[in-house]
């Protein structure tokens, strides 16, 4: 699966590891170089914006820390939605406004575009320590029509993630 990932901060770099661990293609980008090229060189492809990420990939993952930087991440003429193509799925792991996400559904839905809602919360020092034969993330089928998700098994989507401790 061609995978695209924007912003490498604490919990998004570690996150990103994990994709490419797991095999898929990953295409990234952060507003800093030095995350951009340490994942360059764990293996994934580089872009210079976020619809260049976009245009790259099936899947796109966002982990950003506003709701300012989710709406231009998304809406802004370089944007996820300026490079995503029909059938193309965006997921905001950010922690943001219900209205944002909202507005990202609203525009995305009229390209043809699914949009899920996934905001993560926990330590970035857990997904450090999951390991990569244990880590998966599966879209078992693509979403039915386009359009805001916010329950996971709705989507068929579901990421598990396992450390020798326990689960995460």
């Amino acid at each position: 699966m061609r995978v695209g990932f924007i912003g490498l901060g604490g919990m998004g770099k570690h996150i990103a590891e994990r994709i490419v661990d797991a095999g898929h293609s990953l295409t990234v980008h952060d507003v800093r170089e030095q995350p951009v090229n340490e994942l360059a060189q764990y293996g994934a492809k580089t872009a210079r914006s976020p619809k260049e990420v976009a245009a790259e990939s099936e899947v796109v993952i966002s982990s950003l820390p506003s709701n300012e930087s989710s709406i231009d991440v998304a809406l802004s003429e370089n944007g996820v939605l300026a490079g995503a193509k029909d059938g193309d799925i965006y997921i905001d792991t950010s922690t943001i406004s219900p209205h944002v996400i909202r507005q990202v559904a609203t525009n995305a839905a009229k390209q043809g575009i699914s949009v899920m809602d996934a905001p993560v919360s926990g330590e970035s020092h857990n997904v450090k320590k999951v390991h990569s034969r244990s880590w998966w993330a599966v879209l078992s089928k693509r979403l039915r029509k386009p359009g805001l998700y916010s329950n996971r098994s709705e989507v068929e989507f579901f990421i598990q993630a396992r450390s020798e401790q326990e689960p995460l």
